[in-house]
């Protein structure tokens, strides 16, 4: 068994060993973005808020955690094999659209609530 020396780690490895392709794929991925400081500090700050207790963020820390949430979606339109490419590219086209929707709406209603630095 290799070194765990977390909760996370231990969470992951158990996944990544027992779970069905789909789930290892999936921890791959998590693995990937733990290693961005930037996408770690995004996913923490959401899930203290969820927790109950009221946090800010930064705007750029709010742009790069959008910012890997698109790397991941174009990560998994890539790996899609029975996509033609122009549907691989409506679909990007139409993601990107949305992202920056969301991040102008989740800026404007942070800045609302006085939760935006």
């Amino acid at each position: 068994m290799r070194d765990i020396k977390t909760i996370a780690d231990l969470f992951l490895f158990l996944l990544e060993q027992y779970g069905s392709p789909y789930i290892r794929k999936r921890v791959k991925k998590i693995k990937l973005l733990m290693n961005y400081p930037d996408w770690v500090e995004f996913f923490n700050i959401a899930i203290v808020d969820a927790m109950g207790y009221p946090v800010t963020i930064k705007e750029s820390t709010l742009d790069k955690g959008v910012d890997y949430i698109i790397d991941l979606y174009e990560a998994d339109i890539d790996e899609t094999r029975f996509a033609s490419e122009e549907d691989k590219r409506r679909e990007r086209t139409n993601m990107h659209a949305f992202m920056a929707w969301y991040r102008e709406t989740a800026k404007r209603e942070l800045m609302i609530r006085g939760r935006l630095k």
